[in-house]
């Protein structure tokens, strides 16, 4: 954020910082990262509640497993992506 704010300053006299947007641009992805990987530690995952607190033990465990199955073959996906273009 100071980053940004520095170079939105700066840009005001004429002299931003070169590569502000690609280092601003590589923090998000990696705090991002962090973010998810430590909200899936933590369980703290979005959940509709309204849908999910009706549901009896056994289905919730299903949807979850279901989740957990789609989030797994979407970040496989990507990894395989990843990796061909390596």
């Amino acid at each position: 954020m100071a980053l940004a704010t520095g170079n939105v300053l700066l840009r005001i006299v004429g002299v931003p910082f070169r590569g502000a947007y690609e280092l601003v641009s590589f923090l998000g992805a990696v705090v991002t990262a962090f973010a998810l990987g430590y909200t899936q530690k933590r369980k703290f995952n979005i959940v509709v509640d309204i849908l999910s607190d009706t549901f009896p033990g056994g289905v919730k465990r299903v949807l979850d497993g279901i989740g957990y199955l789609v989030a797994m073959l979407f970040f496989g996906v990507i990894s395989w992506v990843v990796l061909r273009w390596g």
